[in-house]
């Protein structure tokens, strides 16, 4: 009952108030930021958290073609066949994302699939929340 009673009592206060010509204040919601904003927010935090622009690296498909940069004398080398198989280690701590599953599809894309046994990620104590549950399901 002493709640509804303030109610009225305030209801009426501004309404009085709007008579006399007071001022009313108007809660404004906060203006939602441009596309362009946006990304120039998503754009510096990546900088800041990784120290590359990770909204360029998100954008960037898994697979892409590299120059084969080796050097004639590697490049024109021969290997037996019968090589062993190969583990790949990828460690890694905080990184992006998107650059990590990129790196991962490159070993798979660059090696000979012949020769790799596996691909081991070590997480060196991350602290981003974010990549963990997306690389559990990515390696399910």
């Amino acid at each position: 009952a002493n709640a509804r009673l303030r109610e009225e009592e305030e209801k009426a206060k501004a309404k009085e108030e709007e008579e006399r010509g007071a001022a009313i204040v108007v809660q404004q919601e906060a203006a939602k930021p441009s596309k362009e904003e946006e990304e120039k927010r998503l754009k510096d935090e990546g900088f800041q958290r990784h120290a590359f622009n990770q909204l360029l690296s998100d954008r960037i498909g898994f697979s892409r073609d590299i120059p084969d940069t080796r050097t004639q004398v590697c490049s024109s080398q021969s290997y037996p066949e019968d090589l062993p198989l190969a583990s790949i280690v990828i460690c890694f701590h905080n990184e992006a994302l998107s650059a990590l599953l990129r790196t991962v599809k490159t070993a798979f894309d660059r090696g000979d699939s012949k020769y790799i046994r596996e691909i081991i990620l070590v997480d060196d104590a991350s602290t981003f929340d974010e990549l963990k549950d997306p690389l559990e399901a990515k390696a399910k």
